[in-house]
């Protein structure tokens, strides 16, 4: 479900904005930007939901993606979830969505917790 550092350096790096000025940085480095604070964002997401039960009610994104070549970038997402209180709550629990051809990987785990 997530991004490889190898898929991001095949496929989505080389389309970035960050190959070219005033953004240009190693391929490394983004990784290294998008990785560290997915990592600590995904533990936190399961701090807080893991063993909990939630009812999945929808979720929305931006309305039009980001293209960097062949890779479009959903950003802005949220997902409707009912909590443990009986609430339903618009939730941040990812970053960014690539989609390629058709198919879709988060980009990072990063999340409001």
């Amino acid at each position: 479900m997530l991004l490889s550092p190898r898929e991001f350096a095949d496929l989505v790096y080389p389309a970035s904005p960050y190959t070219h000025s005033p953004y240009t940085q190693s391929p490394a480095l983004v990784w290294n930007q998008i990785a560290n604070p997915s990592e600590s964002g995904s533990t936190r997401l399961l701090r807080r939901f893991g063993g909990n039960p939630s009812l999945y009610h929808g979720y929305t994104c931006q309305p039009k993606p980001d293209r960097q070549g062949h890779n479009l970038i959903w950003t802005g997402c949220l997902v409707r979830l009912t909590d443990a209180s009986g609430e339903v709550r618009e939730h941040k629990l990812f970053g960014s969505i690539i989609e390629r051809a058709g198919r879709f990987k988060f980009v990072s785990y990063v999340n409001e917790f």
